[in-house]
C-alpha cells in the first residue's frame, strides 16, 4: 500500500508558487492573442494571417510545454506519479523561401505576391558595382554609389541564436511589413481627404484633386499618408513606401547640441539633427538627411565669383564630370552655436559632396546675423542639371525630405549650392517645389547674399541625389506600385498644374481610343552645356564651351525610320479587345518639359530604347505599358523596368538588335496593345 505524502507548509508553499506562475502564464497567453489580433487587423494581408497563424501555433505549443512542465512540479510536490510524454520542445519547422525568376514581362496580377514576399531577389547585387546609366552629354559616372555590401544574418550566431525568436523577428523571417510607427497609424477617417473627391473608380491620386491653396499648405507627408501601401511583401514598404519615409524619421540623432537654453534672446539655440539612413542594397556609412535650427550660412564662396569659375573650369577641362560642379566650402560657411558631437560630427557621414558641408563647420559663440532668413529653407546640391533620370533623384529626394520633415512648399525656399545652370527641367524647381518663394542658384544666392552672414531660423541639406531609392537598377525589383513613386508622380503633375490634362481628371474619354508613343532617341544639335550657358546669370560661360560641336547620343536606333513606319502600322490594324491605335513619334528634346509630361499623360503604350527618357513612363495612366528596346548591350541595365514596376505600370523589354527587326518589335507592341484594360481610359 502506497505512503501517503504529507503536505509540509514548505511543500504548500512551493505548490503556491508554481500555481502563481501557471496563473502568469495564462494571463500572457491572453496578452499575446490580443497583440497578435491587433497586428493581424493592422497588417491585414492575408500573408500575415497566415504567419500569425503559425505564431500564435508556436506559442500554444509553448504554452502547453511549459504547463507540463508545471503539472509535473506540481504533482511532484504532492509526491504523485510524474508522466514522462513531455513535448521534446522541438522548433516548429518555418516554410522555405522560394526564388523568384527574373522575368522581362512585368503585365501580370498579384497572384505570385506571396511567393515573392519571401524572395529576395536582391541578393544577387550583393557587393556588385553597378554600371549606372550613362548622362546623355556623355559624362563619366562616379564608380561608388552602386555598391551593395553583403547582406547581414538575419539573426546572431552562438547561444543567442538558439532562443525562440520574438513576434517582430518571425515576422521579419516571414517577411512582413509591420505598420506600427505612431507618426504614421493615422486612422483613414483622420487623414487629409482631398479637396475633391475623385471619380469612381480612380485609386491612389488624391494629390491630382488638391486646389492650389491646399496643395501648397499641406504638408507633403499629409499628401503621401493615404497613397496604398507598396505590394511585394519582405521590405518593399519599408524601401518604396510610407515605411520608408517612418525610416527616415526614425534615424534622427543630434549631430549638433545646443550650448544656450534660448533664455537669452540675443543669443538663440542652435541645433542640428540628422537623419543617417542605411537604405536597402546602397553602399558606405548610409545616406543623410540634415535639419537646423538657427545656423548661419556665408556664400562668399559664390559672391567673388572666382572660386566658382575656377570650379567651372575644372568641370569644363574633367569633360563635365559632375563631382567637379561642387565648391569645396571655406571653414565657417556653416557656422552655429552648438557642440557637434565627434563621433557623429564625420565627413564620411556625409555622402558625396555633401561632406563639403561637414568640412565647413565651425562653432562660433555669436553668430553674428547680417540677414535672418525665417522661411523653411532647403539646401540641394544637384546630381547633374540635364539628364531626366539624374536630375530625377535630386527630385525625388526633395520629395522624400519634405515629407520626413513634414514641411509643405507653401513658404519653402531652395537653394541650389552647385555651379549649374538652370537646364531643360528647371520647371520642377520653380514651379512644382516653389510655394512664394523662388529659387535660387549659386549665382543668384552670390548676387542677392554677397558675403554676409546669412542665418537661418530653419534649414535643411538635402539627400545627395544618388542615394535616391529610385536608382536601384543592378536586378529587377519584386516591389510594385510603390506608394513614394505614385504620390512623386502625381505631385509632380499637379505641381505643373496639369492635372486637368490627365485621364483621371475626366475619365469619360472612349478606353478604346489607345495611343502608342515612339520616344525617339536621335543626336541633338546642341550639348546642354552650350545650350543652357549663360554667362550673365550663370557661372557657365558660354567663351568656354564653344568647342563643343554636336551633341552626338549612344543607343540611337540604326533604322529609325523604318521602326517608325512599322509602328504607324497600327493604326490600320483591328485587335481584339476593340483598341484603336493613334501612333505619335516624339523628340522630346524638342518639347518644354511641360509639353512632355502632356504627351505622357495622353500615353498607353511607350516605345524606346534604353536611355533617360524612359522616365516619362511613371507619368503614363495606370493601364500604361512600357516597351523597352534593350539595343547596344543595354538589356541589363534594370532602370526602367523598375521604375514601371515601382508604379505599377506593365513592361517588356530584353535584349534587341540594332537594326531593330521591325517584324519582332511590332509583334511585342501589338501585344501590349492587346492586353491593355480597356474597361476605362486610364
Amino acid at each position: 500500500m502506497a505512503r501517503r505524502r504529507t503536505v509540509t507548509p514548505r511543500r504548500a508553499g512551493r505548490l503556491l508558487c508554481w500555481l502563481c506562475l501557471g496563473a502568469f502564464l495564462m494571463v500572457w497567453m491572453a496578452v499575446v492573442l490580443i497583440t497578435l489580433d491587433h497586428h493581424s487587423r493592422q497588417l491585414g494581408v492575408a500573408h500575415t494571417e497566415r504567419v500569425v497563424k503559425q505564431y500564435i501555433v508556436r506559442e500554444e505549443e509553448a504554452i502547453v510545454r511549459g504547463h507540463r512542465i508545471i503539472a509535473g512540479k506540481v504533482q511532484g510536490a504532492l509526491g504523485l506519479k510524474r508522466d514522462d510524454d513531455d513535448d521534446d520542445g522541438a522548433a516548429r519547422e518555418m516554410p522555405e523561401e522560394h526564388a523568384v525568376d527574373d522575368f522581362d514581362d512585368d503585365d501580370d496580377d498579384d497572384a505570385g505576391d506571396d511567393d515573392a514576399a519571401r524572395a529576395d531577389d536582391d541578393d544577387a547585387a550583393a557587393a556588385r558595382k553597378a554600371a549606372r546609366d550613362d548622362d546623355d552629354d556623355g559624362a563619366a559616372r562616379p564608380a561608388d554609389r552602386a555598391a551593395r555590401p553583403p547582406r547581414a544574418p538575419k539573426r546572431p550566431g552562438g547561444a543567442a541564436a538558439d532562443r525562440p525568436p520574438s513576434f517582430e523577428e518571425f515576422l521579419e523571417q516571414e517577411g512582413v511589413d509591420r505598420d506600427v510607427p505612431p507618426n504614421r497609424a493615422v486612422p483613414l477617417v483622420e487623414r487629409p481627404e482631398p479637396n475633391r473627391e475623385p471619380p469612381a473608380g480612380v485609386v491612389d491620386h488624391g494629390i491630382l484633386f488638391y486646389d492650389d491653396a491646399a496643395f501648397r499648405s499641406e504638408s507633403v507627408a499629409a499628401m503621401l499618408a493615404p497613397y496604398a501601401r507598396t505590394r511585394g511583401g519582405g521590405s518593399c514598404e519599408a524601401d518604396f513606401g510610407n515605411g520608408l519615409i517612418d525610416r527616415w524619421r526614425d534615424a534622427r540623432k543630434t549631430y549638433c547640441a545646443p550650448r544656450s537654453d534660448g533664455s537669452d534672446p540675443s543669443r538663440p539655440p542652435s541645433r542640428i539633427d540628422c537623419f543617417l539612413l542605411m537604405q536597402t542594397g546602397h553602399a558606405g556609412h548610409g545616406d543623410n538627411l540634415c535639419e537646423a535650427t538657427n545656423v548661419r550660412l556665408n556664400f562668399a564662396d559664390f559672391a567673388d565669383g572666382a572660386t566658382a569659375t575656377r570650379q567651372f573650369e575644372r568641370y569644363v577641362a574633367a569633360r563635365h564630370a559632375e563631382w567637379e560642379a561642387h565648391v569645396s566650402y571655406r571653414e565657417g560657411a556653416l557656422a552655429a552655436d552648438c557642440d557637434a558631437d565627434p563621433e557623429l560630427w564625420q565627413a564620411k557621414h556625409f555622402p558625396g559632396w555633401n561632406a563639403h558641408w561637414a568640412d565647413a563647420f565651425a562653432r562660433v559663440d555669436d553668430l553674428e546675423c547680417d540677414v535672418w532668413e525665417d522661411a523653411p529653407t532647403l539646401v540641394v546640391e544637384r546630381d547633374t542639371f540635364a539628364n531626366l533620370f539624374h536630375d530625377s533623384e535630386d527630385f525625388v529626394n526633395a520629395f522624400i525630405a519634405l515629407a520626413v520633415l513634414r514641411w509643405s512648399t507653401a513658404d519653402l525656399q531652395i537653394l541650389l549650392t552647385d555651379i549649374y545652370p538652370e537646364g531643360p527641367f528647371w520647371d520642377m524647381w520653380s514651379r512644382v517645389f516653389r510655394g512664394t518663394r523662388p529659387p535660387l542658384t549659386a549665382w543668384q544666392i552670390g548676387q542677392k547674399y554677397g558675403a554676409k552672414n546669412v542665418c537661418f531660423k530653419k534649414v535643411a541639406i538635402g539627400i545627395l541625389g544618388a542615394a535616391a531609392p529610385t536608382t536601384l537598377h543592378t536586378s529587377n525589383t519584386r516591389c510594385k506600385a510603390s506608394s513614394v513613386v505614385r504620390a512623386y508622380s502625381d505631385f509632380v503633375i499637379r505641381g505643373l498644374g496639369l492635372q486637368g490634362a490627365a485621364r483621371y481628371a475626366a475619365p469619360d474619354g472612349d478606353p478604346k481610343d489607345v495611343v502608342v508613343t515612339f520616344l525617339a532617341r536621335r543626336s541633338s544639335s546642341e550639348w546642354p552645356e552650350k545650350r543652357f550657358c549663360d554667362s550673365e546669370t550663370s557661372f557657365f560661360d558660354c567663351a568656354k564651351l564653344q568647342h563643343l560641336g554636336v551633341r552626338g547620343l549612344g543607343r540611337t536606333i540604326k533604322n529609325d525610320a523604318e521602326v517608325v513606319r512599322a509602328l504607324k502600322s497600327l493604326e490600320t490594324r483591328s485587335f481584339a479587345n476593340g483598341a484603336r491605335v493613334r501612333f505619335r513619334d516624339v523628340d522630346y528634346n524638342l518639347l518644354s518639359f511641360e509639353d512632355q509630361i502632356k504627351v505622357d499623360l495622353d500615353t498607353d503604350v511607350m516605345v524606346g530604347p534604353h536611355g533617360a527618357g524612359l522616365l516619362h513612363n511613371i507619368f503614363m495612366p495606370d493601364r500604361g505599358h512600357l516597351v523597352e528596346l534593350g539595343i547596344d548591350g543595354s538589356s541589363g541595365l534594370r532602370h526602367f523596368h523598375n521604375l514601371a514596376t515601382w508604379q505599377g505600370r506593365a513592361y517588356t523589354g530584353g535584349p534587341m538588335a540594332n537594326p531593330v527587326p521591325v517584324d519582332r518589335l511590332l509583334a511585342v507592341v501589338a501585344a501590349a496593345v492587346a492586353g491593355l484594360d480597356l474597361s476605362k481610359p486610364y
